[in-house]
């Protein structure tokens, strides 16, 4: 990120200018991904492992479904050092914040 872009941001969870709070210059971007497991092809994984004497690395490798994980979404909002050290942080707050954010910056940059 560089500083034009620094000086547009707003933390997600306060709304307050990154550079307006102090210490100056100091943020956090969180990231946050959001993944599922088939529930059938885990319990095959899983069966495979108690074949494997509980060796779970051992069944992923020889499982037919190998990498069955699927992300679904993956999102970053940023918050300012007061947010993330010392105020409890609602994430799915943050997120959508974030993401109407990201749209206006993209609307005015247009």
């Amino acid at each position: 990120m560089n500083l034009q872009d620094a000086l547009e941001q707003k933390c997600a969870h306060c709304r307050k200018k990154l550079i307006d709070n102090p210490p100056v210059g100091c943020f956090y971007e969180v990231q946050v991904s959001q993944n599922i497991f088939n529930p059938q092809k885990t319990s095959e994984s899983l069966g495979l492992a108690m074949i494997f004497g509980g060796n779970a690395k051992m069944a992923d490798v020889f499982s037919p479904h190998y990498g069955m994980e699927t992300e679904l979404s993956k999102n970053s909002f940023i918050l300012c050092q007061d947010c993330y050290m010392m105020k409890d942080v609602a994430i799915p707050l943050c997120q959508e914040y974030a993401g109407k954010d990201k749209e206006v910056l993209e609307e005015s940059k247009t």
